[in-house]
């Protein structure tokens, strides 16, 4: 059952914990192991958060993370650190938008964490539809559009209608 978050002000460090959706052994092979592992590193040097060690289990893992002092990064930096995780051409395309999107960015957006499935809406249908038992049999679809700006085809499996965005914004 999941528990409350405490959430520290300015630098902390946090046990981050997470396992396999339904329990399966997706990191019982090397080389599932080592992908992770590049992924979780990409996005360590994208967001800025320091790991500082971790675990890789068989079907969950352990990070031990250090968050700095929350501050400003400008245009630039953004732009640079989303080399990490993307290709050039869709970042020269994405800071051509960066002054309609900036401020939606710079947001913590809760449905990225507690949105529980984020994906374009044919992925989060298709897991709905292989997980079906999980959810409420009066539930008739899975897929459930991000609110609080303009995000095309994404969509999470869950309708968060509270506090979406942490900071208010006027509509983009």
């Amino acid at each position: 059952m999941r528990t409350a978050r405490i959430v520290e002000e300015g630098p902390a460090y946090y046990h981050v914990i997470s396992r396999v959706v339904g329990r399966e052994f997706v990191f019982a092979a090397d080389a599932e192991r080592e992908r992770f592992r590049a992924i979780m590193r990409a996005v360590e040097a994208f967001s800025g958060v320091r790991i500082l060690t971790w675990a890789i289990l068989s079907n969950h893992f352990h990070i031990q993370v250090h968050i700095p002092e929350r501050g400003e990064i400008s245009d630039q930096e953004l732009g640079r650190r989303m080399r990490y995780l993307y290709s050039q051409d869709k970042v020269d395309a994405f800071m051509g938008e960066l002054e309609t999107l900036g401020e939606v960015l710079r947001c913590r957006v809760r449905d990225f964490t507690d949105g529980l499935v984020l994906g374009r809406k044919v992925y989060v249908e298709e897991l709905f539809r292989r997980k079906r038992s999980h959810f409420s049999p009066k539930r008739q679809d899975g897929a459930r559009a991000m609110k609080g700006a303009q995000w095309g085809d994404l969509c999470t499996i869950r309708d968060l209608r509270v506090n979406v965005m942490g900071a208010s914004l006027a509509p983009v």
